[in-house]
């Protein structure tokens, strides 16, 4: 199945990286935004969205309404990373975290990342595949690199800037499924998620965040909860309304 990968940006022209990265990726941006943008990427390489699509989970419906099936990644990707341990010919030991990366099409089609990207199975082959891992389900995960296949049932509200898609596709998720599924021996690293300008920083301010908490609230209740902090947590992590799922049911 061909699934069209979207970078989402909004005011980065000049610094998006993600598609260094991730090849045959286009990226989406508000049209206004278009002409700054066309002169870093090619025409063949932008969609354009009305501007009246405001915020990321507006942009993230605008999406899902057009193509039933796709892969939605954030515009600062660093690269996607594999984090397990492997032994192949020619690479030795690799230790878990080691950063290995290829160049744009290995990472979509070639070892040792290939297909991690595109290549989607059921939670049951996948766990029928021999070492294929058993990573717990704890309800949230970033939405930094999140796909959708046609019939997933999962939307996002319209007309909403908040910062709070990620959860909320999240909590709608366990509300519809009951069951989320993630592979732990691949991730993408991001950069600038709370410090670069543009994206969703100027949605965060002025009350951003405590808003989204509260919509969240609305809808999903008591599994939405006070997010438990470490020591060493960072300034944004500090934020009064940091928050944390806690599902009503445990696997």
């Amino acid at each position: 199945m061909e699934i069209p990968i979207l970078i989402l940006s909004h005011k980065r022209a000049g610094r998006v990286t993600t598609h260094r990265h991730v090849a045959g990726a286009r990226v989406l941006v508000p049209e206004s935004q278009a002409a700054a943008y066309a002169r870093h990427h090619p025409p063949e390489q932008l969609v354009t969205h009305p501007d009246s699509v405001v915020g990321l989970p507006a942009k993230r419906q605008w999406v899902l309404e057009r193509y039933p099936s796709n892969f939605q990644l954030d515009d600062d990707c660093l690269g996607l990373y594999r984090v397990w341990r492997y032994r192949g010919a020619g690479d030795g030991d690799c230790p878990a975290r080691s950063g290995r990366r290829g160049d744009p099409e290995r990472r979509r089609h070639g070892p040792p990342t290939g297909g991690a990207l595109l290549r989607v199975r059921e939670p049951r082959q996948s766990a029928d595949v021999p070492g294929a891992p058993a990573v717990p389900v704890r309800g949230y995960s970033p939405a930094g690199a999140i796909g959708f296949l046609a019939g997933h049932r999962l939307w996002f509200p319209k007309d909403c800037t908040l910062p709070m898609d990620d959860y909320w596709v999240c909590l709608l998720n366990a509300y519809h499924h009951r069951y989320a599924w993630f592979d732990g021996r691949f991730a993408f690293g991001f950069k600038d998620t709370y410090t670069g300008r543009g994206g969703m920083a100027e949605f965060r301010a002025g009350g951003g965040e405590e808003g989204a908490t509260a919509l969240l609230k609305r809808y999903f209740g008591a599994a939405v909860v006070p997010k438990r902090l470490s020591r060493t947590a960072t300034k944004q992590e500090r934020n009064p309304s940091a928050r944390s799922i806690a599902l009503p049911w445990t696997y």
